[in-house]
């Protein structure tokens, strides 16, 4: 039979009992778990009021969203701080959507205490953000700066790490490192600040061509939260797909494979839009590279459906560009421009152009149709725009992004009999590539890069210059 309401009330009380042993026993995480399993509310609520805080800034946001979906309904009425706490965790494991929803109904913001008002200021422009609304982060954000310093380290620190990542995208970079010093210098900001001042740093230097320097800082922002959650599984996953990204470029394809199988499933649950059109895309990628062409569709297939499930429509339209250019391996030109045409929104590649976005650093409309045209079509038209455009990342400091655009000219001028010019294109091209350790940046160009490698290396038994450069 169903057990007795003494036998429940036994139980309950011993949760109370173990919880209050681990109290002084120093462990706060099992002491809370008994503490919620006791149906104890208020010696719940006084164990999170008195440990929430810090497991927010060591980046234990699944850890504390388990506890509190397991409250009951209203628990955290009359309680801002926790409420906050509350949020914030939400946020970074369930996406900002439902935390935004949580923060407008339950009622913060009209909260007169410095302390939470400091974590509305800072959440605003970190929830639009993530919502892929950089421009209303911006806006938001300016005005939240204004009021720092505020009461709260986490808040403060989350605030300009957040700011620092949107003026980059926004294409400001000299002011996003004057807020990434900014957040270096708090104090008592913890690990997941740490992790979040690092990658923002890190997509900086990635953009800038300085692979080796991304690689490492995405290793320390990995590491800051893994110490502080003991396994990598719950790192968090804004550091762990940029680390995954690093090494896919390095080539090191089992090891991104692995990161991915850990980080992505976390970076779709939070919704984040360029990480997870990185992660399938990698994913796809690396699938195709082992001959498993059904996987790789799958992977976009997948990507696609979640753009549509959650109206991400540069998703949608990257998924596309992505399947258009699998298309393009397989030799299917027809299919592959169809499918071009399939991802060519308007306004989001308009947006793309406007902003410095991750997913779209060396991969957009532009650059499928100068692919297209390159190995199927009429290559001429492609030359003055692909100089045009190498120009402008070398003036906005893109240098991954002009890297790609003088990988592609080099297949231009090859595919017109300019061998020479071709040849000299490619080998200044991976002069510097190499000396920073880029490999898929050209060997994702296939069979264009290749024969540009081969007539490169035909070349190099007449040419000191080129044989002598390791």
């Amino acid at each position: 039979g169903r057990p007795s309401p003494t036998y429940h009330c036994e139980v309950a009380g011993l949760h109370l009992v173990a919880s209050q042993w681990y109290v002084g026993e120093g462990r706060p995480v099992p002491a809370i778990d008994h503490a919620i399993a006791s149906g104890d509310r208020d010696h719940a609520l006084s164990l999170l009021a008195r440990h929430g805080a810090g497991f927010l800034g060591q980046g234990r946001m699944r850890l504390l969203s388990r506890w509190f979906r397991a409250l009951p309904a209203g628990a955290l009425d009359g309680h801002p701080d926790l409420q906050m706490v509350a949020i914030w965790a939400t946020c970074f494991t369930s996406g900002p959507w439902q935390a935004m929803s949580m923060l407008e109904a339950s009622g913060v913001m009209a909260s007169p205490a410095r302390e939470v008002q400091a974590h509305v200021r800072a959440l605003r422009p970190v929830l639009l953000a993530m919502m892929d609304r950089a421009e209303e982060a911006y806006e938001v954000g300016q005005q939240s700066l204004r009021a720092l310093p505020g009461t709260d380290a986490f808040a403060d620190s989350v605030l300009t790490n957040a700011m620092a990542h949107v003026v980059a995208t926004m294409g400001d970079p000299r002011q996003a490192h004057r807020l990434l010093d900014t957040a270096r210098r708090a104090q008592g900001a913890g690990p997941f600040n740490r992790m979040y001042t690092e990658s923002v740093e890190g997509l900086i230097d990635l953009r800038e061509g300085r692979l080796q320097q991304a690689t490492a800082r995405f290793r320390i922002a990995v590491n800051a939260t893994q110490s502080a959650s003991y396994t990598h599984t719950h790192g968090n996953a804004w550091a762990g797909m940029l680390y995954a990204g690093t090494l896919y470029e390095a080539d090191r394809l089992n090891d991104a494979e692995q990161l991915l199988g850990i980080y992505l499933p976390l970076a779709c649950d939070v919704g984040l839009p360029d990480h997870m059109i990185l992660g399938h895309t990698m994913r796809a990628r690396i699938a195709f590279s082992r001959g498993d062409v059904d996987q790789a569709f799958q992977q976009l297939t997948e990507l696609e459906y979640i753009g549509h499930d959650r109206q991400l429509p540069r998703v949608s339209a990257s998924a596309k560009l992505e399947r258009a250019r699998l298309l393009g391996l397989q030799g299917n030109a027809t299919a592959c421009a169809d499918e071009l045409d399939r991802a060519d929104d308007a306004a989001v590649w308009a947006r793309a152009r406007q902003l410095q976005l991750a997913a779209h650093d060396i991969e957009d409309i532009e650059i499928g149709r100068w692919r297209l045209a390159i190995r199927f079509g009429d290559h001429r038209p492609t030359l003055a725009p692909l100089a045009s455009a190498i120009t402008i990342a070398h003036a906005q400091s893109r240098r991954r992004r002009a890297l790609r655009l003088r990988t592609l000219h080099a297949a231009a001028l090859h595919r017109g009999g300019d061998a020479a010019s071709a040849r000299a294109a490619l080998w200044a091209v991976l002069r510097e590539a190499g000396a920073e350790g880029f490999v898929r940046l050209i060997a994702d160009e296939a069979e264009p890069a290749a024969a540009l490698v081969r007539l490169l290396i035909g070349a190099a038994a007449e040419d000191d210059a080129i044989r002598a450069d390791p």
